[in-house]
């Protein structure tokens, strides 16, 4: 269980109703109804999930991504935190139709951070680096 708070990427949580009223992937739909409709902590769950797998699948790599972060963790460390962070949005995308406006702002922000600000419409609030510690996307 991931507290209450709108931690994930730095705006006040809102009720994922436009989310939650898409079609999702059942994972993602049985996350986002246990974390109460809260976008923001069914990202958290979600994306905690994924680090713990990453743990048991490749220790070696989780272990230097504890300790290599920001910018100047190593290619692979930076390659694998954007890809948790992209599928973790994408498992809340609706399936065959376009994202709602909260998910297309949060894929604005991680491609911004992925490409090192140069995505544009970014806003504030950081990219991958330092996900892992935090247990969930910034």
């Amino acid at each position: 269980g991931s507290g209450g708070g709108g931690g994930g990427f730095g705006k006040k949580p809102e009720p994922a109703a436009a989310v939650a009223a898409a079609a999702l992937e059942a994972d993602a739909e049985a996350v986002l109804r246990q974390a109460r409709g809260n976008l923001d902590a069914a990202q958290a769950a979600m994306f905690q999930d994924s680090v713990l797998r990453l743990q048991q699948a490749e220790p070696e790599l989780f272990a230097r991504m504890q300790d290599s972060q920001g910018p100047s963790a190593a290619p692979d460390v930076h390659e694998k935190l954007v890809e948790l962070t992209w599928d973790t949005i994408a498992a809340f995308m609706p399936l065959g139709g376009p994202p709602p406006a909260e998910v297309r702002r949060r894929l604005r922000l991680v491609a911004s951070a992925a490409c090192g600000g140069a995505a544009g419409g970014a806003g504030g609030g950081g990219g991958a680096g330092g996900a892992a510690k935090a247990g969930r996307p910034r």
